[in-house]
């Protein structure tokens, strides 16, 4: 049997093939992203000292790449043999097509919208001036009061800012001419042009009207949250009416022996189980007198789905929902269906796409039955719940539930002037990747003067910071995924007998930095160096005081808000507000009543009504603060107009006081070799993380009372930086150690950034021993610059014995950058330098715990000939390096920046 199958949307009858999926990709590289490398080593002096040695970090930050996709699309022909959308519809009809738009790029971007027509292939009297687009605010494929025009009267609009990956869902609309003939066409479309990159444009996604005179169904689906909770419930809404001319006649569902205008839905599906999520209490439809229908597990779905395995029973694992109505759909009658399903506990975060589809049979004996008329596209976000625990090696769920905030690992004994290292495990117990920040807490109890500091499995090379917010991290994690990491607390020479000392490791989801958990490493004593020598107030009626409400820059803060009707007749209100430039106010209408905006409440809106006459609603304003916003008090103006008439307004004038909220970071912890009478120098990255501007005082405390001095990049001396705020500069930190201090002295030096107006405070540390010979690292990076994802990087890191001692033993460490992935059979030997005689090159997949990965192209799910799998490069030198030998060509390997 040959099938018709149309889309309606609130008037139309559209035709789409949509998959059923909760969908989620890894994102490009944003724009302003970071990225760092920095090398290590490990070496041995003439008498078999161990030292470790870091290399100068480079850095590359990526560019914004602009990109637009608007779906669905037409298959390219004029006309086109396959339109994006298909419609039927009676003359004098309104019709609506719904589009989703996506910036694919990687950085926010505006976006210009205008209407198409084909002129020459349609037969419809229209021009491009009875075109308007709407922004459907919520998604459900229906133009809602309130929800604004971006482009109307052919003029073309503005849409934006959209975030990158972000989809938006737009309708456009005309009426078909009431003097229209059955069989008259009109292909009509939109573009859509970035506005940070004129060149990006999607313009191939028309669609087809055709004018009918039979019977024409409208479809339309909506899903309710539009953000929900895993462990929570959606409810689908299948809604719509007969608007042509004659009745919609039913089908015959041959395995329950009943005949009637069927509609249906396929559930969608978990992604994590491949199940279809579970129906929550029993489905209902309109008009009365129907049956609900199931779909059981295992069941086809091929052909006409009058034929498919219906079932009156509910069952577990059914895949589908549909009600049939008792015969015809007659002229002007509406129909609904509405279910309920859970959404799982340990469903991934991400969006659920799902439509829906009505099967009747048409008064057109010419045509093939059945008609199939499918709902618009409905998205549900599945919102990201952060869940982190840390504890020692292997066991991050170690401690006492709920918080497993007591659990702790000990040394027994440790000696002034060694180092202890804990193995300590994270893992992301959440529905979404999570790059987990780690971070020391306050309440630790290491005596001033020790240092603690976070390694990667290879005990050699520092976490760093991935996600440009200051704070090291261990990467990205995925759900049920772990991690391994190393504290290492250095004990000075200094350390006088006591303990326990703990060192309280927080992890921190950097999805919600409000979520973190914590773990204890202690060393339980310590023996000395011995000899014989240590703001709707709740009440009916409004509140016209003003309110204002404090907050840091980069938050939101919510207005609850009463709206009452005093006129005499029902009436529906547009929502705007006036604000300060570069914030945003967003209207959720709260429907509990609570004042406070709820989980449930979270779709935007741009009106509210009908409301009755003398009837209170309630409302959140959440004005969103930007980044960087500076100190004072800021209006902010909420506005309720008329409908019924637009020049009737009233509004409540409100304050936003932004705090003071200095802040600074410097970053990132240092350590290295160094030779008597000589100096080392160490890179770090002051950024003003406050809303304020301010100058930052440079300051050094040394473990051995040696000399500190400053520079900037350009070798000028320096003893501060005057940053804005927002604003980053590197310095550099150079250490004079005196002639004569023995070998295998260790200096701690902590770097102090200390704001002078407001007092921000940040530290930093760097680590130097004292060796007779000095390997030093020098890291480099090609091309230098700012590049745009999909760049490939090459580094090289060349190594020199600037002492005067043989370094023997001599194995270099490096570590795949975040947000890039690693190029098979890029790592390079380079070129020997004297005394060395091979080179071994070993990889790993486990950030240095072991070493036996060989890397295979499209590993991990990266592109050919790359594999995301590796997480290290280590290159182990046979020979001896003698004082004064080095290379100019160096060891190396390249990535490429992730650009999908």
């Amino acid at each position: 049997m040959t099938l018709k199958k149309f889309m309606g949307l609130a008037l139309p009858v559209l035709v789409l093939a949509l998959t059923l999926t909760a969908a989620t990709a890894q994102a490009q590289t944003p724009a302003g992203t970071t990225i760092r490398n920095q090398a290590s080593a490990t070496f041995q002096d003439a008498v078999g000292n161990t030292y470790t040695t870091t290399s100068n970090e480079v850095t590359t930050i990526v560019l914004p790449v602009y990109g637009v996709s608007v779906l669905p699309d037409d298959s390219g022909e004029t006309p086109p043999v396959t339109p994006a959308l298909s419609q039927t519809a009676i003359p004098g009809q309104t019709v609506y097509f719904s589009y989703n738009l996506t910036n694919t790029g990687n950085d926010a971007d505006d976006f210009t919208i205008e209407p198409l027509l084909d002129a020459v292939s349609s037969s419809m009297v229209i021009g491009l001036g009875d075109i308007t687009i709407y922004h459907d605010l919520n998604g459900n494929g229906v133009l809602d009061g309130g929800e604004p025009a971006i482009s109307a009267g052919g003029v073309p609009g503005n849409l934006g800012p959209v975030n990158p990956g972000t989809t938006v869902n737009l309708l456009v609309s005309y009426q078909v001419p009431p003097t229209a003939a059955a069989g008259e066409l009109a292909y009509v479309g939109l573009q859509a042009t970035s506005v940070g990159d004129g060149a990006q444009i999607d313009t191939r996604n028309y669609h087809l009207t055709t004018v009918v005179s039979d019977a024409s169904l409208t479809a339309a689906l909506s899903g309710l949250p539009a953000n929900v909770d895993p462990g929570n419930t959606i409810t689908y809404s299948v809604t719509g009416s007969n608007v042509g001319t004659q009745d919609a006649n039913g089908v015959t569902v041959a395995t329950v022996g009943l005949t009637g205008v069927l509609v249906y839905d396929i559930i969608p599906i978990d992604p994590s189980s491949g199940l279809p999520l579970a129906l929550a209490g029993a489905p209902a439809g309109a008009p009365a007198g129907g049956t609900v229908l199931y779909l059981p597990t295992g069941s086809p779905t091929a052909g006409s789905p009058e034929t498919w395995a219906w079932s009156t029973s509910a069952a577990a694992g059914d895949i589908g929902v549909a009600y049939i109505m008792n015969g015809d759909l007659v002229v002007g009658q509406a129909y609904s269906l509405t279910y309920d399903v859970t959404v799982p506990l340990t469903m991934p975060s991400g969006i659920v796409n799902n439509s829906a589809d009505v099967a009747f049979v048409d008064n057109n004996p010419g045509t093939p039955d059945p008609t199939i008329v499918t709902t618009n596209n409905n998205q549900v976000n599945v919102n990201g719940l952060a869940v982190v625990l840390v504890g020692p090696n292997g066991t991050p769920g170690a401690g006492t539930p709920p918080l497993y905030n007591d659990d702790l690992q000990a040394v027994a004994l440790a000696y002034a002037n060694s180092t202890v290292d804990f193995i300590n495990t994270v893992r992301n117990d959440g529905n979404a990747a999570d790059e987990i920040n780690i971070q020391l807490d306050g309440a630790s109890t290491i005596p001033g003067g020790w240092t603690v500091q976070f390694y990667r499995m290879d005990g050699v090379t520092p976490l760093s910071d991935s996600g440009a917010d200051g704070i090291v991290d261990v990467g990205t994690i995925n759900p049920g995924n772990t991690a391994d990491f190393i504290v290492r607390i250095a004990v000075p020479g200094t350390a006088v007998a006591g303990g326990p000392y703990n060192a309280v490791v927080n992890a921190i989801s950097a999805n919600d930095p409000t979520v973190f958990n914590q773990t204890n490493d202690e060393i339980t004593a310590v023996s000395p160096a011995a000899l014989d020598i240590g703001n709707y107030d709740g009440v009916p009626g409004t509140n016209n005081a003003v309110v204002n409400i404090n907050t840091d820059p980069g938050l939101s803060v919510d207005f609850p808000l009463d709206v009452i009707n005093s006129g005499g007749s029902t009436d529906n209100f547009a929502l705007s507000a006036t604000f300060p430039a570069g914030w945003t106010v967003t209207y959720y209408e709260d429907t509990n009543d609570n004042g406070v905006l709820d989980v449930p409440e979270l779709t935007p809106i741009a009106a509210i009504g009908p409301v009755l006459a003398g009837v209170e609603v309630h409302l959140i304003a959440r004005v969103d603060v930007p980044a960087g916003e500076v100190p004072g008090v800021n209006g902010t103006t909420f506005r309720a107009t008329s409908a019924s008439n637009p020049a009737i307004f009233d509004e409540i004038a409100n304050t936003v006081t932004i705090n003071n909220a200095p802040s600074v970071t410097i970053v990132p912890d240092r350590n290295g070799t160094a030779t008597a009478g000589g100096t080392v120098r160490y890179q770090h990255t002051v950024t003003n993380t406050g809303n304020v501007d301010e100058t930052f005082l440079l300051s050094a405390v040394s473990s051995n009372a040696w000399s500190y001095a400053y520079f900037d990049l350009a070798n000028n001396p320096i003893a501060s930086v005057v940053l804005v705020s927002g604003a980053t500069q590197d310095i550099i930190v150079q250490i004079s150690i005196p002639g004569g201090v023995a070998m295998g002295t260790v200096e701690t030096g902590v770097i102090t950034v200390t704001g002078s107006a407001f007092g921000a405070v940040d530290t930093a540390t760097d680590v130097t021993t004292i060796v007779a010979g000095n390997l030093v690292l020098t890291k480099f990076v090609t091309p230098v610059g700012n590049q745009a994802p999909g760049v490939e990087l090459t580094y090289r890191t060349d190594y020199a014995n600037v002492g005067t001692g043989d370094l023997s033993t001599i194995v270099l460490y490096d570590a795949i950058p975040a947000w890039t992935q690693y190029r098979v059979g890029s790592a390079v030997i380079g070129t020997f330098a004297v005394g060395i005689t091979a080179i071994n090159i070993e990889y790993s997949d486990d950030n240095g715990t072991t070493w036996v990965h060989v890397p295979v192209s499209g590993g991990g799910g990266a592109p050919v000939n790359f594999d995301a799998n590796v997480t290290n490069v280590r290159w182990t030198l046979t020979g001896t390096l003698a004082g004064g030998d080095s290379t100019g060509d160096g060891v190396g390997f390249i990535v490429r920046i992730i650009a999908e």
